[in-house]
C-alpha cells in the first residue's frame, strides 16, 4: 500500500470518525445541557432518540479510531494505519510509526468503551453502566490521543496531510459542531413549536 492510499485511509477513516465523534458529543451534551426544557415538551421522546442514536455514535467512531489490524478486510484506524507506515520504504516514517504506536491506547485503556460497544450497541446482551461523566471523560482523553498522533503524521512532509493548523488546532471541528449549534439554536426556541 501506498502512501496516498494510507493517506485516504486516515482522512476517509480516522479524521472522519474524529468528526462524527465531535459531532455526536456535541449533540448529546446540548441535548443534556437542555433535559428540562425537553422533558416539559411534547418532544422528549424524539430528543431522547436522538441522544442514544448520539451516544452509540461516540462509542462506534472512537472503537474504529482504535481497531485492530484485521486480517480479512482492511480497516482504516490508527493501529493499522502506524503498521502500515512501519512497512514503507522510508526509514524515517518506519521509526515515526514504531513511537507512535507507543502512544495508542492501551487495551486496558480502550477496555470500557469496547465493552459498551460490544455488549451494548453491536451484541444483544445485558449492558454494561450507562455514560458516566468519568466516561466521557475517558472518551475525551481517548480522542485527544488521536489528535495528538494525528498532529505528528501531519508534521512529516512526506505524507502531505492537513488536519491540523498551525496552532496544532483541528481544523474540521468547529464544522463538526456546527450540528449542535443548529441545535442549540431549535431547543432554544422549543416552547415556540408547541
Amino acid at each position: 500500500m501506498n502512501l496516498e492510499e494510507m493517506n485516504d485511509m486516515l482522512k476517509n477513516g480516522v479524521v472522519s470518525n474524529m468528526c462524527n465523534y465531535i459531532r455526536a458529543r456535541e449533540i448529546f451534551l446540548t441535548i443534556s445541557d437542555f433535559h428540562q426544557k425537553i422533558n416539559d415538551s411534547p418532544y422528549n421522546e424524539f430528543f431522547g432518540a436522538v441522544q442514544l442514536f448520539a451516544k452509540k455514535e461516540m462509542y462506534m467512531s472512537l472503537c474504529k479510531i482504535f481497531e485492530e489490524k484485521n486480517k480479512i478486510y482492511v480497516i482504516c484506524s490508527l493501529p493499522n494505519i502506524l503498521d502500515i507506515l512501519k512497512n514503507s520504504e522510508l526509514e524515517k516514517l518506519e521509526e515515526l510509526a514504531e513511537n507512535l504506536k507507543k502512544e495508542l491506547p492501551t487495551n486496558e485503556e480502550l477496555e470500557e468503551i469496547k465493552q459498551v460497544r460490544d455488549k451494548m450497541i453491536a451484541h444483544n446482551e445485558k449492558p454494561p453502566k450507562e455514560i458516566q461523566p468519568a466516561q466521557l471523560k475517558i472518551m475525551d482523553e481517548l480522542l485527544e490521543k488521536c489528535k495528538s498522533i494525528v498532529v505528528k503524521l501531519q508534521e512529516q512532509k512526506e505524507l502531505n496531510l492537513m488536519f491540523f493548523d498551525l496552532k496544532n488546532k483541528f481544523i474540521l471541528e468547529e464544522q463538526a459542531k456546527t450540528a449542535a449549534r443548529a441545535l442549540e439554536e431549535l431547543l432554544t426556541n422549543l416552547d415556540e413549536l408547541k
